[in-house]
């Protein structure tokens, strides 16, 4: 289950690193490394993300959506507006809109942060491992890139299973709601007790 507890991508590149035995080499495709587990957070899926609001500036109809921005939500005033690449189209030729969106939560560096969770941690790391694998760049020759593609698909599997999963405290309101809405079970026999003897007497003709 994906928990509220967050972890910055710097800590896990360092976890891969480590794990993929790329500590001491000269040249580590760092940025690289970010922008596969940036895609294989994308092909995971589950809404870890932050919501925040950024004022846009219109011209022609036109403005440019935020570098950030990871899903846009609605904007402020609820108009309509369209979505083309980068670009915001909407019905008010000049002006300003403010737009609520969605984007990843960043440490004090500017790293992205991402559910603390072994099986994300495992994902990212074979989705990393997949790509070196393919440039040739694994110190590990024995790792195939079909091997590690693989892994990815089988992790990639469990940490999306997690986003779909409760967590203990969603899982307690859950239960609360559930609680709340479903009657008590001596409640319902005292609700249906007449209609019960009255289909009787109706079937049997007493």
């Amino acid at each position: 289950m994906v928990t509220n507890n967050m972890t910055s991508m710097k800590t896990i590149l360092g976890a891969i690193v480590r794990k993929l035995g790329l500590v001491g080499k000269s040249e580590i495709p760092m940025q690289d490394m970010i922008e596969w587990c940036i895609w294989g957070l994308s092909q995971i899926g589950g809404d870890f993300y932050e919501t925040t609001s950024a004022k846009i500036k219109i011209v022609d109809y036109t403005g440019r959506f935020p570098v950030d921005l990871i899903l846009p939500v609605r904007l402020i005033d609820n108009s309509d507006f369209v979505s083309r690449g980068d670009k915001i189209i909407v019905a008010d030729r000049e002006g300003e809109v403010t737009l609520v969106y969605k984007r990843f939560a960043v440490d004090d560096e500017g790293y992205p942060k991402i559910p603390d969770s072994p099986a994300f941690e495992e994902a990212l790391m074979w989705c990393c491992c997949m790509y070196l694998a393919l440039q040739g760049n694994l110190p590990n020759k024995q790792i195939s890139h079909q091997y590690a593609q693989q892994q990815w698909f089988s992790y990639c599997r469990q940490a999306r299973a997690e986003t779909y999963i409760p967590t203990p405290d969603q899982m307690q309101r859950i239960n609360n709601i559930i609680t709340r809405i479903v009657p008590l079970q001596e409640q319902q026999s005292v609700d249906y007790v007449d209609t019960f003897y009255k289909e009787r007497y109706n079937k049997y003709g007493n």
